[in-house]
């Protein structure tokens, strides 16, 4: 759980910025820069703000995320029982059982699931259980919004560097009367990448599909 509050990070990127004072900038800029470094957190790395959860499916093969999901990472198992939910490819279960999509009379037990990392607030499930029946899963998602120096960031403290060097991206690219900033925010935003491993495979490297 982060414990980071966004005055700390807005504090270290002022330091940075010989601004401390916060005169130039302002709280209300930076704090909009962190909102913005968090949204590019989990964008390149989902698991920053993973949400183990509960939910209720509905009576149907497809199954939407919760409101804020963002990307499936895993579903676990059936909530009541305890029993796994597993993986399954979808050419394999389109062999096996082409109608399963199809609404049968709904279960209380679902066995498998099937994801698209190309529709990632998706996926499917079988057999299609009852209305409100509950699965464990595990989702990024969407980060919550910081509105004052108050408030804990969302995503994990680890990633604390990382968002002072996007913010600092966004200040040096802005700073127009820097002869400078344009070099600067190339560092920052280098040095970001490099701490994300910066994106291509993020997805990929989450997807349930890669197990």
């Amino acid at each position: 759980m982060p414990t980071v509050l966004a005055h700390d990070v807005v504090e270290r990127a002022n330091d940075v910025l010989n601004d401390v004072l916060s005169a130039r900038w302002g709280d209300d800029t930076l704090l909009n820069y962190l909102n913005e470094a968090q949204y590019a957190v989990v964008a390149a790395r989902p698991d920053a703000n993973a949400v183990n959860a509960t939910m209720g499916c509905l009576p149907s093969a497809k199954q939407v995320l919760p409101a804020g999901g963002l990307r499936l990472i895993e579903v676990m198992s059936n909530t009541d029982t305890g029993k796994p939910v597993t993986l399954i490819d979808v050419d394999l279960l389109n062999e096996q059982v082409p109608e399963w999509r199809k609404v049968d009379p709904p279960v209380r037990a679902i066995d498998h699931y099937v994801y698209d990392d190309r529709d990632p607030k998706t996926f499917y499930v079988y057999p299609t259980p009852e209305q409100g029946h509950q699965i464990d899963l595990v989702y990024a998602a969407v980060p919550e919004r910081v509105a004052g120096l108050g408030d804990t960031i969302t995503v994990d403290d680890i990633y604390f560097n990382p968002l002072v060097d996007h913010m600092l991206w966004r200040a040096f690219s802005r700073d127009t009367a820097n002869p400078a900033g344009a070099s600067q925010a190339s560092i920052h935003w280098q040095a970001f990448a490099t701490a994300l491993g910066l994106k291509v495979k993020a997805d990929a490297a989450m997807s349930p599909n890669n197990g």
